[in-house]
């Protein structure tokens, strides 16, 4: 630092080692300008690396401080960067032979660290704010500059959060430090024995967090407009592919992600696009029954589709009917629906499930757009629900899957902690008891994945609001219960559906329409099977162990196991050939940190509810 500036006086400053040099400052309008020229082109060159070098020496000079209790470094928006490096060099300047922890009291450098709203990297930022081309772009004009976030989030091992918004204007969802994390821990995993040979990390993060193009026969069967079975550029391990199956399969792989960001992009592009047809088919019929003269409500059709002001330009319900049957009607007893079926004898089977679905396309729109609608109000648990991953593209749908996985553990086993009987003790208490202990009293149930307020319907309304409230009018319904439903329909509307209410939905549509979803039954399937490993994995009592280390703040997911000599690792599809010691090693893997879930935007305060939660965090941070 510049102690003074004075003219033609000895000024002291200090160098890049720390040493002290003094140097003679000349007067003149000439000199100064040469020195404002010189300090900005030459001697100070800003850089990320400055940047985090200079919050590790003022994070090293406060951790000198005498009787520090406890040191907690927060760092937002870009001083995540700055404020993980900083952890990450105190972890390691640790006086444990190990690097691990400190001899003294036997705790971590840092007591916490916090990444508020911040990024994996600063190219993953730009390609979402500018453009795909600008990662590279960075890459090839600052090629020494180091953004990697993620990494030196992952090697400090101390406690740590990520508080992250999921709907950030500035950080996109996909490019946030959470999606970063996630991925490197689900897709690119790496073993304790290379963790050893490396000396620049402990996981792989290179362009994590980057755009993520779909492998080529999943992105030509989307061109087509066809099933990637259907497709002819199909590969022959993509029909073998299988959904993951829990506990034989420890995590996903690439293949498994990217076929299940498929399959639910398949079935919304199939729903959407039978609803539209149907949407003209409606209009069509319309326009017919009025040139026939007969009016609407005297037309022989039953059956009620609403088009809304989304739909097309027709406000308001239409009676119509393309189909003959009537909405409530059971598909598999009409004898419309068979007489249709029987018309095809000679055609294949798929030829006549393709013809009967046109033929009766009201029924089709109605039971395609309920899955479509299930799969898009998936809750992610992380802050956003899989329609809008699926919408932003294939690698957004990765991340989705990825974040659940890997985040998705922690608040199930809080929300069973909240249920249960440890409510109610203190916070020693309940870390005095033994990890056997504590898994035997919770019991993971599917009311654990469902976030939603105690008001919030099962069933939410169909109904637009405009029309609700003009009926309510006619009936003369009171303000203070219109206000109250009001307030009813805004809870239901902004809340995701639990995964394990999606399971339910999807399995009751294939039972009971199969005929109707043939043309996505595989994708269903598939999807369900996701589903269904996710719900396995998560309520397992591998994944609530690893949950509590990480509520407790440990700094490995599992250091309590390697202590009690318990092994937690299980065999997986890519080791099934290796010995258990190998798998041991695999499953050593550093914490990924607690996750404070954000909803006030990039630069905004804390909600009241936001601060309270991150007040929890650091009191138990401190109390650890």
């Amino acid at each position: 630092f510049d102690e003074a500036v004075v003219d033609n006086d000895t000024v002291s400053s200090s160098t890049s080692n720390g040493t002290l040099s003094s140097s003679v400052r000349k007067n003149g309008i000439i000199s100064r300008v040469y020195r404002v020229l010189k300090s900005f082109f030459w001697d100070f060159q800003p850089s990320p690396l400055s940047l985090k070098e200079d919050a590790y020496a003022v994070a090293e000079y406060v951790s000198k401080t005498p009787n520090l209790t406890h040191f907690i470094i927060h760092g937002e928006s870009i001083g995540g960067m700055a404020a993980s490096f900083a952890s990450r060099q105190l972890c390691q300047s640790s006086p444990s032979p190990s690097n691990t922890l400190c001899l003294e009291k036997n705790k971590p450098n840092v007591s916490l660290l916090i990444c508020d709203r911040t990024f994996c990297n600063l190219e993953a930022v730009a390609q979402r704010l500018i453009g795909g081309w600008s990662a590279r772009a960075i890459r090839i004009l600052a090629p020494f500059w180091n953004t990697d976030v993620a990494c030196d989030f992952l090697i400090a091992n101390c406690p740590k959060v990520i508080a992250q918004d999921a709907g950030d204007a500035i950080i996109a969802d996909d490019s946030s430090l959470r999606c970063g994390v996630a991925l490197s821990s689900e897709l690119r995993r790496v073993s304790d024995r290379e963790r050893k040979s490396r000396s620049d990390g402990v996981v792989d993060t290179r362009s994590i967090g980057w755009i993520m193009e779909a492998p080529i026969e999943y992105r030509m069967a989307d061109w087509e407009n066809c099933g990637v079975l259907e497709s002819r550029f199909i590969k022959p391990r993509t029909k073998r592919i299988q959904p993951p199956i829990w506990p034989t399969d420890n995590h996903i792989s690439v293949e498994d992600a990217f076929h299940f960001a498929f399959c639910v992009r398949r079935i919304g592009r199939v729903a959407t696009s039978i609803k539209k047809q149907s949407v003209l088919a409606a209009k069509e019929a319309a326009m017919a029954t009025s040139a026939a003269g007969t009016s609407i409500d005297e037309a022989p059709w039953g059956l009620s589709i609403p088009i809304h002001e989304s739909d097309g330009e027709i406000d308001g319900e239409i009676e119509l009917n393309v189909l003959g049957l009537p909405f409530n009607s059971d598909l598999n007893d009409h004898e419309t629906a068979s007489a249709t079926k029987r018309k095809s004898n000679s055609l294949s089977e798929q030829q006549q499930q393709q013809k009967w679905n046109k033929n009766n396309l009201g029924v089709t729109s109605q039971i395609t757009m309920e899955a479509w609608r299930a799969l898009a109000g998936c809750d992610g648990m992380c802050g956003t629900p899989l329609g809008v991953s699926v919408k932003n593209g294939f690698g957004s749908t990765v991340s989705w899957l990825c974040a659940v996985l890997t985040f998705g553990g922690q608040r199930v086993y809080s929300a069973a902690i909240q249920r249960t009987k440890l409510a109610g003790l203190t916070e020693n208490a309940r870390k005095s008891m033994q990890e056997q202990e504590i898994t035997e009293i919770i019991q993971i149930n599917f009311n654990d994945f469902d976030f939603r307020p105690p008001r919030s319907s099962r069933e939410e309304s169909r109904e637009p609001q405009r029309r609700r409230r003009q009926r309510r009018q006619m009936q003369g319904v009171d303000d203070d219960i219109e206000k109250q439903e009001d307030e009813e329909e805004i809870l239901n509307a902004h809340h995701a559906t639990p995964i394990p209410e999606v399971i339910g939905v999807l399995n009751s549509l294939l039972r009971d329409h199969h005929e109707i979803l043939f043309v996505i039954e595989n994708e269903i399937r598939y999807c369900l099977g996701m589903l269904s490993y996710i719900v396995a994995r998560l309520s397992s009592d591998r994944v609530a162990a690893s949950s509590l280390d990480t509520l407790n703040y440990y700094p490995f997911c599992n250091i309590k196991d390697q202590m009690n000599g318990t092994d937690f690792g299980i065999e997986s599809r890519r080791s099934k050939d290796t010995n258990n010691d190998n798998l041991r090693n695999e499953e050593k893997c550093v914490s990924t940190g607690r996750y404070l879930k954000l909803t006030c935007g990039h630069n905004n305060m804390f909600s009241r509810e936001e601060r309270d939660s991150l007040a929890v965090l650091l009191e138990e941070a401190c109390i650890n």
